[in-house]
């Protein structure tokens, strides 16, 4: 509020004339209370008139309405949430925050680390996603890219659960091989994909 560091007593004089200021201030003659004014349809709140609102203006399925509809576990969907959300702590992410990290996947080692390679172009995604649905006997949706996928309304349940589970076997993965120095087979991976 102020553009230089005051005394005390000075602080105490300028605020004391502040409050002074403020208690002398006339709103006019005319308060009333407040009230909430219901201006659609009708000058006061009826549920018809929400009911109708919502007939006219049908309210469209968000990204995350989508996800949380999908059957699996809290943490899962919160890694979803986290992951559409872009708010996973990836490499790019942390570099952002001013930490000093060499920018690469922990997975192929080649590309840099974003949330959206982790999840979709990386080769150990793929191939694993590609066997996890091949035996779980679903059709791969592969055109295009997670976010895409995960937010598309035409797509499967079924496969948007499964990819879903994929992405968060792989950052589990990924945390591993960062902070615990362990690596799984693929077969593990494939395995641990089924199992969630």
């Amino acid at each position: 509020m102020f553009s230089t560091v005051l005394p005390a007593t000075q602080l105490a004089t300028h605020l004391q004339l502040l409050t002074t200021n403020l208690h002398s201030f006339n709103l006019g003659t005319q308060l009333q209370d407040d009230l909430p004014l219901w201006k659609l349809l009708l000058p006061s709140y009826k549920s018809a008139s929400m009911y109708s609102l919502l007939k006219c203006n049908p309210l469209e399925l968000s990204p995350l309405r989508l996800l949380w509809n999908l059957r699996a576990p809290p943490r899962i969907l919160t890694f979803g949430w986290q992951l559409l959300q872009q708010r996973l702590p990836t490499t790019d992410v942390l570099q952002k925050r001013g930490w000093q990290l060499p920018n690469r996947c922990y997975h192929c080692t080649v590309d840099e680390e974003t949330a959206t390679h982790i999840s979709f172009h990386c080769q150990l995604f793929k191939q694993v996603s590609a066997l996890v649905y091949q035996l779980a006997s679903i059709s791969c949706p592969m055109t295009g890219d997670t976010f895409k996928l995960l937010q598309c309304v035409r797509c499967d349940k079924k496969q948007r659960e499964l990819l879903l589970i994929t992405c968060f076997v792989l950052w589990r993965e990924r945390c591993d091989r960062l902070f615990n120095s362990r690596q799984k087979n693929f077969n593990a991976l494939v395995e641990d994909t089924l199992s969630e």
